[in-house]
């Protein structure tokens, strides 16, 4: 397979969206996957996550843990479509506001570091409870 395109993800995000996209960029950070950003002129953007086929296991692992997650309060994306069985798995998921903490990290004050090691600690926690892990 062929590295996923700004207008693949331009077309799937189309197509689950009912709306043209306005622009499109591919995230720079991350390690596996292409993720891109869409923008929209009349709605909010979404992200477009596209695999190889060989992510189609990691894909169908996400869509499980969102499901058994975000009813929990992990603070996970919503997932809008998806198709991890595909011959191309992908999924479009709601853009959360904001921008990557290795691009902003640097520049947090020492308070800010703290309420966002709180927040990752909570996840943590509710994630290995519903594994059954007790700490």
């Amino acid at each position: 397979m062929t590295a996923p395109t700004e207008q693949l993800a331009a077309d799937i995000a189309a197509e689950v969206t009912g709306h043209t996209p306005s622009g499109i960029r591919r995230f720079t950070t991350g390690t596996s996957h292409y993720v891109f950003e869409t923008l929209f002129a009349n709605r909010l953007p979404v992200v477009v996550r596209i695999g190889e086929q060989s992510a189609r296991t990691e894909m169908e692992g996400a869509v499980y843990l969102s499901g058994m997650l975000r009813p929990q309060g992990v603070p996970l994306p919503q997932i809008l479509a998806e198709n991890a069985l595909g011959e191309v798995p992908w999924m479009v998921l709601q853009r959360l506001p904001g921008t990557d903490i290795g691009t902003v990290i640097a520049n947090l004050t020492a308070a800010q570091l703290e309420r966002i090691a709180i927040s990752v600690s909570r996840a943590q926690t509710i994630t290995a409870m519903c594994f059954g892990v007790q700490i």
